[in-house]
């Protein structure tokens, strides 16, 4: 491989840091979602229970306070497997860039393995000094 198409392959986008970031900042957002419903729940379930415990028991069917609680288990059926998918894709996120720091570390390796021979041979002083 020449320096001029190693060259080529620095230049331009690289796809596998452009996935890391889309993959890293969509784990932030949903873990983000995750915790502002977490907290909305949380609010939701104090008022719920800062009823006295004769009101909840007491509470007929279509009442606000069972309609509450439905709500408020309902929510954590689905929060806790949403900050799972959070917590997956920001493990994705760090896969995908260390494919890309490899995938980097590789072609600094073939740019110095061409240039390599081109350094040693163009030594300009003439004494064998190198540098």
């Amino acid at each position: 491989m020449t320096l001029h198409e190693i060259y080529r392959r620095t230049q331009g986008q690289r796809p596998g840091v452009r996935l890391a970031v889309v993959l890293l900042l969509a784990g932030v957002m949903i873990e983000m979602i995750a915790l502002i419903v977490g907290i909305a729940v949380g609010v939701s379930a104090g008022d719920y229970f800062a009823e006295a415990k004769v009101t909840r028991d007491a509470a007929v069917a279509g009442s606000g306070l069972l309609s509450q609680l439905g709500t408020i288990g309902t929510i954590k059926a689905w929060l806790v497997p949403l900050q799972f998918v959070g917590v997956a894709i920001l493990f994705a996120s760090i896969a995908a860039a260390l494919a890309a720091i490899i995938k980097n570390l590789q072609l600094r390796a073939e740019a110095f393995a061409a240039a390599l021979p081109k350094l040693i041979t163009s030594d300009v002083s003439g004494d064998g000094a190198g540098a």
